[in-house]
């Protein structure tokens, strides 16, 4: 077993590298490279990519990318899974493996350099209710410029999985991944239709995901793999709000939101990206460490939202594709 420090990129299929380019520019993020085959872009943050788009073929595999702690980790994931470290020939560098998860996803785990962040605006300080501090706004406009979010990295994955229960097994055998919060079917109080699950980093303070597992048989129209969602956080509330107009505004696919989830406690929106593929900007998620109290509830006992719209019909379809932009 080794621990990861944290998710680094994934891997989707479209079908137009030039219009997801733009959509992911329109998104927040920044291109790092393209060839006639694959899209690279990354968040201010200081990974070198947080997401890869390919054109699809019928050997397409939908894969995650992992960050090892350190290179040793790498190399004794290597042996214990029986794969080559190899160079990344990649934008970003450093060394890779590459293994398949029990679903069929390409998982990729690495060891690279990071980069310099991208220069960002600071984070206005806030007011709230009658409390009124030395980090408060004090003499200062709250003034937005207009514009795409600020995408800082990609901060989970949900998977769908042809059953929780294994994808927890392996992941934690092989990455230390803990449960943060989880829902098991009604009908079988042994089988889960959803896990949470962290980066086990100890006592250190880590996002409550970095991986949802959804099994395929929760929602009607799943498939048997594919991601339900990639999710990228942005600056802050306002940062969440300035990009929904703005992409409101460029014509592009909404598919939920805005509100804030429970599990997590993230504000969140969600997108449709150019293949029809599900996107969420999301702020002030919720940091937890292995004090963390979990709960395991039957499935739907919580609400998916403490505030916020009602679902979209079409939000547990995984590609839903968006009419062409205005």
């Amino acid at each position: 077993m080794i621990t990861i420090e944290d998710i680094a990129y994934v891997r989707v299929a479209v079908d137009d590298l030039q219009e997801q380019e733009q959509f992911l520019l329109d998104f927040g993020m920044h291109p790092v490279a393209r060839t006639d085959r694959a899209l690279y872009m990354r968040g201010a943050g200081t990974q070198p990519v947080i997401h890869i788009s390919e054109l699809r073929t019928e050997e397409f595999r939908p894969a995650v990318g992992f960050m090892a702690t350190s290179l040793a980790d790498l190399e004794n994931f290597a042996r214990t899974s029986s794969a080559d470290v190899e160079q990344n020939a990649e934008p970003g560098g450093g060394e890779i493996v590459r293994v398949m998860d029990p679903s069929g996803y390409r998982v990729e785990v690495l060891h690279r350099p990071p980069v310099d962040a991208l220069p960002l605006r600071a984070v206005k300080p806030s007011n709230f209710g009658s409390a009124r501090s030395a980090y408060g706004r004090f003499n200062a406009k709250a003034h937005f410029e207009r514009g795409p979010s600020h995408v800082l990295r990609l901060g989970h994955a949900a998977m769908i999985v042809r059953n929780c229960d294994e994808s927890l097994e392996w992941y934690a055998r092989h990455f230390n991944l803990k449960v943060s919060d989880s829902y098991f079917s009604r009908d079988d109080a042994s089988r889960h239709m959803v896990i949470f699950v962290r980066c086990g980093l100890g006592k250190r303070f880590t996002d409550h995901h970095t991986l949802v597992f959804v099994d395929a048989t929760a929602f009607k129209e799943l498939p048997e793999r594919g991601f339900d969602h990639t999710a990228y956080e942005v600056l802050d509330w306002d940062d969440v709000m300035v990009g929904h107009d703005f992409l409101a505004g460029a014509g592009y696919m909404h598919s939920f939101g805005v509100g804030r989830h429970i599990a997590g406690g993230m504000i969140f929106d969600y997108w449709r990206d150019s293949a029809g593929n599900k996107v969420e900007h999301w702020a002030d998620g919720d940091h937890v460490n292995d004090d963390y109290e979990s709960w395991n509830v039957p499935a739907g006992s919580v609400p998916f939202k403490s505030w916020g719209p009602e679902v979209s019909p079409d939000f547990f379809v995984q590609r839903v594709k968006r009419p062409t932009p205005q």
